[in-house]
């Protein structure tokens, strides 16, 4: 099997970065300009909620920015398994005697990576917010990994012919 990397889509990334901090200033400012109308209780209700939905919003930004910096930031596939850092939830490397099964879900245009133990590899989140994410995807698909062509510099049918090798 030969090896596979697809880097990450640096332009992409980018436009995610300015719509997140472009979103928090949005809410931030809307926050605040509702609150003028409203009582005082009430008041300091929505600018605390809409200051921490704008904060929210400026460290997911943020964490996709980071990746521009990462040389090692992408997806290999070779014959020791799959190594996905192109997203900040990513777990590294998976070896192919973890992963089970490869699903592809063509309505979603994603990749599903479904892995022998899943609460092991949440475990393995680098925080609680990215375990939460984790959960998250094993509630809705399953398994906790989850790849995206959408992040990387390739087409949702490169990403799959390159996953259809190994499956």
């Amino acid at each position: 099997m030969k090896e596979n990397f697809f880097s990450i889509n640096k332009k992409r990334l980018r436009i995610i970065g300015v719509v997140y901090a472009l979103v928090a200033l949005i809410v931030f400012m809307g926050g605040f300009i509702l609150a003028e109308n409203l009582n005082d209780g009430f008041a300091i209700t929505v600018k605390i909620i809409a200051s921490l939905v704008a904060l929210f919003m400026i460290i997911t930004g943020g964490s996709a920015l980071q990746k521009l910096g990462d040389k090692k930031a992408g997806l290999t596939i070779n014959k020791e398994g799959i190594t996905e850092n192109a997203t900040t939830i990513s777990l590294g490397f998976l070896a192919w005697k973890n992963i089970s099964k490869i699903e592809i879900n063509e309505k979603e245009k994603l990749i599903l990576v479904l892995v022998k133990k899943p609460e092991e590899f949440i475990n393995q989140g680098k925080n609680k917010a990215v375990k939460q994410l984790l959960r998250q995807n094993m509630a809705l698909y399953k398994t906790p990994v989850i790849i995206e062509a959408k992040y990387l510099n390739c087409s949702f049918d490169e990403l799959k012919e390159a996953f259809a090798v190994k499956k």
